[in-house]
């Protein structure tokens, strides 16, 4: 028998979709059979998915322990201390990266992670073997909790940047961290400025306005001050910090406006 007490990343759910979370290697049948026969039981009662959450919830499951851990995915073989960094090594069986690409931390709490991602780590990763941003979030996160697997729940980044740029990232440690985040960014009530190097003497402040459209054939996007077929309005505002005369170079503060894709180039 084992109990689960729902967090605030569960609560205000269904149960289904909260057991689908937890028990991620688990059929749907087999979720809906142990509802059926009580042996998983909401606060020492029968259950139904449809059921709402809240915390403090008690989720009680009458399974083994292998079972258990085997419907979670969890790796059983694991014999480190559970949210060491060892442990987290063994179970996500990725090759070591290079101190250089690992991300510094820049300001943590509870539900949120800022940090600053160097030039050469991608932000998400484009193939299994890869090893990302997110990647480093999710490494950092289990080697922190007592049991990363407690309630289901994954943190996630809520910005990318291009590999070959580095920066500040926000991601969601905590259900509540993540929405909050995601809103900020989306609602654009949270300002991302960009810091990019020119040549010449740029002006100390600008507002340009121009299109931007996608040439799939010749894989470029094109800027255009007129409108053209397919093209998209853009708006890139700058304010000049510094001006090298020696080397005829200006470091500007770029706000994308738009944010659409290359837009900055």
């Amino acid at each position: 028998m084992i109990d689960l007490t729902v967090t605030d990343n569960l609560s205000d759910q269904r149960l289904d979709k909260v057991l689908k979370k937890i028990l991620r290697e688990a059929p749907d049948s087999f979720i809906y059979r142990m509802l059926r026969e009580k042996n998983i039981t909401l606060n020492g009662k029968r259950a139904q998915g449809s059921d709402r959450t809240k915390e403090g919830d008690v989720i009680r499951f009458f399974f083994s322990d292998e079972t258990y851990r085997k419907m979670r995915g969890q790796n059983t073989s694991i014999k480190s201390a559970p949210g060491s960094v060892k442990a987290v090594e063994e179970n996500s069986g990725r090759k070591p990266v290079d101190e250089r690409l690992l991300p510094k931390i820049l300001y943590e709490d509870r539900d949120v992670l800022l940090f600053l991602k160097p030039a050469g780590l991608m932000s998400q990763k484009a193939k299994a073997s890869d090893y990302s941003a997110n990647d480093w979030v999710l490494d950092q996160w289990k080697a922190r909790k007592e049991d990363p697997e407690d309630d289901g729940f994954r943190p996630s980044i809520v910005n990318r940047l291009d590999r070959n740029t580095g920066g500040i990232m926000a991601a969601g440690l905590s259900a509540k961290g993540l929405r909050i985040l995601s809103e900020q960014f989306r609602g654009r009530t949270l300002k991302k400025y960009y810091l990019a190097i020119v040549s010449g003497k740029a002006q100390e402040e600008k507002k340009a306005f121009g299109f931007i459209r996608k040439a799939p054939s010749e894989n470029l996007s094109i800027v255009s001050e007129r409108e053209e077929d397919g093209s998209v309005p853009i708006e890139t505002d700058w304010v000049r910090l510094l001006y090298d005369p020696d080397r005829d170079l200006s470091l500007l503060r770029v706000d994308l406006v738009t944010g659409k894709r290359h837009q900055i180039r």
